[in-house]
């Protein structure tokens, strides 16, 4: 009885050593998870930023775009006029460099 009682304190022995063994694994596995997730966290925190930084570079560039499209409108409406004038004005000129010419010829 002795000798059995001895046993089942050795078995008891070696099982509470696995115990230890187990539980220090699940310890560190515990800290290397915690650590993981606050990676984890530091990460998505970290492309929030960058997709608030891409979006506010989408905002400056749609404004850019917007103010350069009126420019170019403003441009246009102001070089048409110009351009029916000058149109107009080789219309004139064109009939007089026409006599000129006529008029060189004849002398």
């Amino acid at each position: 009885m002795i000798i059995e009682f001895g046993r089942k304190r050795g078995r008891a022995g070696e099982q509470l050593r696995r115990l230890a063994v187990v539980t220090r694994d699940v310890r560190i596995l515990a800290k290397c998870s915690a650590s993981t997730e606050k990676d984890i966290k530091n990460l998505i925190a970290d492309d929030i930023m960058k997709a608030v930084e891409g979006d506010n570079l989408i905002d400056q560039i749609s404004e850019f775009f917007n103010k350069n499209s009126l420019s170019m409108e403003q441009a246009t409406d102001c070089i048409k006029p110009v351009q029916t004038n000058s149109l107009e004005h080789n219309q004139f000129v064109h009939p007089i460099n026409s006599a000129i010419s006529q008029m060189d010829s004849d002398t």
